[in-house]
């Protein structure tokens, strides 16, 4: 099965064919793609910046008409606010006089002083006319008496319908009834769109005539402009009928699903996209944008959801101090409110600024709107870096300063160049890179942020309480390119918010310059409500409102780019073919190259077969100077490292078999029927420096020793080994002292071993008239005694210092001599560390419990089972391999001595 899975399975040559074919395939269909994408980007950049300077030709009309039809209902509305005001202002006192036999009713007016201020219906008028002035007819002219009448009418009938107000017939007051909210809105803006389409028809002509002059191709773009409720109000394809794309209905189903898509794609703030969304088809594309009719406030209002939504912590925080100090302007308003209403009534000689509880209510009012400025100069991110880039200029302006002063100097003195003159060229190289970094900064996006978080709710009050002549649709831009114009612009809203706070007067605006083509339309008190409007309203829901009040309509921009369709497809079927072709090249040459890779590598594998199969004879010829050659001469290497190791491992099974040879395999003939043993070993090496032995002392006793070399190894194996040469040496001369014995032992080791080299040792002497062990324990483990008759496992005494730790003076005082007796079935048991030190993949231990465990459970079988059975405990508990030919897997050596008394 394995032979026929080889030879269908590919090789590295057809693995590596295999690679680059996929790897070609991926990369031009990944490449295609990026070409389409970037075509059709290129592409849509083209469409962009061709169409785009001509939108104007239809915005700027629409947005003017806009301009117009709102500046007219903005008057009407005024002027019905002035006479409701004038009737307002009158107070009537009636008396009645009788004369024989009549009654005479008289009647007076009184007019108040402060509380009685509104405009002059004159004023109104007045820039009526100037707005009327803008009307023209077909032919660029001033409409005539009868159309601008007709025209004229038109505001007067929707201010009616849009508010209630008192007018005066007959010398007769009588009220003008208000319709339903639902009904109002609708005739509301029915008049409102007649009124609009009365005006664009004037300019309609002019538009079109432009765009026959504008030299933008007609056959392939279609502009429409459409009002905020989706109707279409100019549309190019009037000039231009004969082309695919003038043809199509707007009015279908597709389209219209398309604008209510984009009418209704608002973010999760409530802002609509900005960015033109497109809707592509097979012949052409459609291009939908809102279109708002003041760029300043929409602008300003788009950069307060930018900071918003940046997740800036600076911003972040400022949010929160700007809600807490909009909680507390909201109290002191709820506290202003009623005040005003009762100087309504009251109507003192003295305006409100007078008022003691309205003066301190608004110096509370501007301590909250100066903590609201702190907040914000604290948390502006803006600010920070131009504080330090102008902190840097003054600086660099004060050391030029010096630098100048003493090139002077030096120029007098030397007339040559100097030093200093390098300097200041270096000084003012970098004033001049700061200035343009502060230049850069003043119009950047971070900058028109700050600008749109601090002047939002003065400008929108201001542009709220004035009516323009004209819309200003570059004045956004001017703000940012010129300091002055800033300067001016940020001056003027300071200035009419304070004179609304001020309330010394309610129509002329103390301490501000006259503002051009603009007109005032609302009192002080007016604009007082609405900036309390502003100021209790977060920006975020300010902002919002703004840019819905503000969208007049969409733009949606048709294109025709069938052939450049066809075009794109050519180039993709193009591209395919080329690349393809260069792949199935590329395929086939990689083919015959790697054939000579190939090759190279097989000899290789032939040589590694036979070093695997056990010659380690073969030399690998050299396969170049690139990663096959190096791997040759690894592998070279190797071969001679598995030469010397198979030597090394030979030399090691000797030495193990050596070792083994010096333990015992046998009780002594003095303890036979006396005693049973088990013994176990396992070095970690093949030799180590574990050690155990059982030797017979004279007629009645014998020696068990088990000790541990510190270390592994073939140098603990030679000091184990000259250890025991010496235990037996003194043994036989009949020493049964274990302590003595081990004393002799330290005298002749100390001083042959390298520092930091020690054996732990347990020495006992058995005596079987006694059945009594005394031993000494030299840094050994504690040992284990089961006593047949309780079942029960005691823990015997151990101690001292290792043998040749330290000298024989200092290592005599730690030996302590132990005695016990063994009864009858009573099983000892000592072991070296490798046991109880023992660990699983967890670096866990085997540890004295489990053997303490071990013993107890079985203890009552012989001892020769029982070591066996503990080293497979041990075994299963590590993982790792115990019985196997050769070294352990285990961390350490391993010796286990069992002797069980028989009778």
């Amino acid at each position: 099965m394995n032979k026929i899975f080889s030879s269908v399975y590919p090789g590295i040559r057809g693995k590596l064919s295999i690679f680059v074919g996929v790897f070609l395939v991926t990369l031009v269909s990944v490449t295609t793609s990026v070409f389409i994408k970037r075509q059709g980007t290129l592409l849509q950049d083209s469409f962009e910046k061709e169409v785009s300077p001509f939108l104007s030709i239809v915005n700027s009309p629409i947005l003017e008409n806009y301009h117009l039809a709102e500046s007219l209902l903005k008057i009407d509305a005024w002027k019905a606010r002035i006479k409701k005001k004038k009737k307002e202002s009158l107070s009537f006192a009636t008396k009645e006089e009788g004369v024989l036999f009549k009654t005479k009713k008289t009647v007076t007016i009184r007019s108040n002083k402060y509380y009685t201020q509104y405009f002059d219906e004159m004023e109104a008028d007045d820039f009526e006319s100037r707005i009327k002035q803008q009307l023209v007819d077909d032919n660029g002219k001033p409409l005539d008496e009868n159309e601008l009448k007709k025209i004229k009418t038109l505001p007067k009938k929707t201010v009616i319908k849009e508010e209630g107000f008192w007018i005066f017939k007959n010398k007769k007051v009588e009220h003008q009834t208000v319709d339903t909210r639902e009904s109002r809105a609708a005739v509301k803006q029915k008049e409102k769109n007649y009124l609009r389409k009365k005006i664009e028809s004037t300019l309609k002509d002019e538009t079109k005539q432009q765009f026959s002059i504008s030299g933008l191709n007609l056959k392939k773009y279609r502009i429409q402009s459409l009002d905020a409720q989706g109707k279409i109000r100019f549309d190019t394809s009037g000039i231009e009928t004969k082309s695919e794309i003038n043809k199509l209905n707007t009015e279908k189903e597709e389209f219209r699903s398309e604008l209510d898509l984009f009418l209704t794609s608002n973010d999760n703030t409530g802002l609509k996209e900005l960015e033109p969304k497109r809707f592509d088809h097979d012949t052409h594309q459609a291009n939908i944008r809102p279109l708002f009719k003041d760029p300043s406030i929409t602008e300003r209002s788009i950069g307060v959801y930018k900071a918003y939504h940046s997740q800036q912590e600076e911003w972040k925080r400022y949010w929160e101090e700007d809600d807490a100090i909009i909680e507390k302007i909201q109290s002191i308003v709820n506290k202003l409110k009623p005040r005003y209403e009762a100087l309504k009534k009251e109507k003192p000689d003295s305006p409100p600024s007078q008022d003691p509880e309205v003066k301190k209510l608004y110096k509370e009012y501007r301590g909250l709107l100066s903590e609201q400025n702190k907040a914000f100069q604290k948390y502006n991110p803006w600010l920070k870096e131009i504080s330090l880039l102008r902190s840097e200029k003054d600086r660099l302006q004060e050391i030029l300063i010096k630098q100048k002063k003493l090139l002077k100097k030096a120029e007098k003195s030397s007339g040559q160049e100097t030093p200093e003159e390098n300097e200041a060229e270096l000084t003012e190289s970098r004033l001049a890179e700061i200035q343009n970094k502060l230049l850069e900064s003043s119009s950047s996006e971070d900058a028109k942020i700050s600008d749109s978080i601090d002047n939002l709710r003065d400008a929108y009050l201001f542009s709220y309480s004035f009516l323009g002549y004209r819309n200003d649709f570059f004045s956004y831009n001017e703000f940012f390119r010129s300091d002055i114009f800033r300067a001016n612009e940020t001056q003027k809203w300071k200035q009419f918010r304070d004179w609304v706070i001020s309330g010394t007067n309610e129509t002329m605006p103390q301490g501000m310059k006259p503002v051009n083509n603009m007109v005032l339309i609302y009192s002080r008190r007016e604009a007082e409500e609405k900036m309390w409007e502003n100021d209790t309203s977060s920006l975020l829901k300010l902002s919002d409102k703004i840019l819905k009040e503000n969208t007049v309509g969409y733009t949606r921009v048709l294109i025709d780019y069938s052939d450049y369709r066809n075009k794109l497809q050519l180039e993709k079927s193009s591209l395919i073919d080329i690349s393809f072709s260069i792949g199935i090249r590329m395929l086939f040459l990689m083919f015959l190259l790697s054939g000579v890779l190939v090759s190279r590598i097989q000899r290789i594998i032939e040589g590694a077969k036979s070093v695997g199969s056990g010659n380690l004879h073969v030399k690998f010829e050299k396969a170049g100077s690139d990663e096959l050659g190096t791997l040759t001469d690894a592998l070279n290497t190797m071969v001679v490292g598995l030469k010397e190791r198979e030597e090394m491992q030979g030399e090691l099974l000797v030495a193990e078999e050596i070792q083994k040879r010096l333990m015992p395999e046998e009780l002594p003939n003095n303890m036979e029927g006396f005693l049973t043993f088990g013994t176990f070993y396992k070095a970690m090496s093949g030799v180590g420096g574990d050690y155990y032995d059982i030797i017979g002392v004279g007629k009645d006793e014998i020696a068990i020793c088990v000790a541990d070399v510190s270390n592994h190894g073939v140098g603990p194996a030679i000091i184990m080994a000259t250890m025991r040469s010496l235990l037996h040496s003194l043994v036989r001369k009949g020493n049964n002292n274990p302590a003595k014995i081990l004393e002799e032992l330290n005298d002749q080791i100390f001083d042959d071993t390298p520092p930091g080299i020690f054996i732990t040792v347990f020495l006992g002497i058995y005596n079987k008239s006694t059945n009594e062990l005394r031993y000494v324990s030299a840094g050994h483990n504690l040992p284990y005694v089961y006593r047949h008759k309780t079942q029960t496992v005691e823990v015997l005494a151990a101690g001292g210092m290792p043998v040749a730790a330290v000298e024989s003076e200092l290592f005599v005082t730690t030996l302590d001599t132990v005695k016990i007796t063994l009864q009858p079935g009573d099983l000892f048991f000592q072991y070296t560390d490798g046991l109880n030190e023992a660990m699983d993949g967890n670096q866990q231990l085997f540890g004295n419990a489990r053997i303490e465990e071990f013993m107890e459970k079985t203890g009552i079988k012989k001892p020769s089972v029982l070591v066996t059975d503990l080293a497979r405990q041990v075994e299963e508990f590590t993982g790792k391999q115990i019985f196997i030919d050769g070294p352990s897997k285990l961390n350490d050596d391993i010796a286990m001595v069992m002797v069980r008394r028989v009778k």
